[in-house]
């Protein structure tokens, strides 16, 4: 069979869930450490029949954890709203669109369109080949942003591209743009204007990468 781990951040606890069924939970609580939350989890699924303790351990460490219930809520009301507005913008885009998914290394949430061919790329001095894409995302850790980023990047043809709303093309570390965080808490216009940066990154990059052989 199969088991997932869902975050609840209303709750406030660590959902286990074996062939499709919830059947136990975990909270999470302050002081904790991943390695003791790793050893409940482990014993409630060996309890269920799964046997995930060595596979539970890797990501484990003996720092406490420090977990804010309030903070927990409020992140969990944000990626709400985003994700509503991200999925106005899939529901805009025509081709293949792939769903919303959350980064583990990081919480963002992203989507990714991709382009209906392949081409070869080099990348870290390999010869690689993968459809053109472009993903859109939302980084949470302060200081947020909103991203969208067509790979492979065509400096030469984005970088003099205008983007709205105090959006920027980004080319240090990682080549895309951004739209901080910051420009939109609080507008009650925020929706539109994501969505208007998404649509102008788009505008600009798609054309790029459906050229791209």
């Amino acid at each position: 069979g199969t088991f997932h781990l869902r975050i609840d951040l209303e709750g406030h606890e660590i959902a286990i869930t074996v062939d499709g069924e919830t059947l136990d939970a975990v909270p999470v609580e302050t002081g904790s450490t991943t390695e003791q939350l790793a050893a409940r989890i482990a014993v409630r699924l060996e309890d269920l029949g799964v046997d995930a303790g060595a596979l539970l351990a890797q990501a484990a460490t003996s720092r406490p954890l420090q977990y804010d219930q309030s903070a927990s809520l409020a992140f969990w009301e944000i990626v709400e709203t985003v994700l509503a507005v991200f999925d106005m913008r899939r529901a805009e885009m025509t081709g293949d669109v792939g769903p919303v998914h959350v980064w583990p290394h990081g919480f963002d949430l992203a989507f990714e369109w991709y382009a209906d061919h392949v081409i070869r790329y080099e990348e870290e001095g390999e010869t690689k080949e993968g459809r053109p894409q472009l993903n859109v995302g939302f980084f949470p850790t302060a200081p947020a942003y909103f991203y969208s980023n067509p790979f492979p990047f065509d400096r030469a043809a984005l970088l003099d591209a205008p983007l709205p709303h105090g959006a920027v093309w980004h080319v240090s570390g990682w080549e895309g743009s951004l739209l901080p965080y910051g420009r939109l808490v609080g507008d009650p216009d925020a929706a539109t204007k994501l969505i208007d940066y998404l649509a102008a990154v788009a505008t600009a990059s798609v054309p790029t990468l459906a050229a791209m052989t």
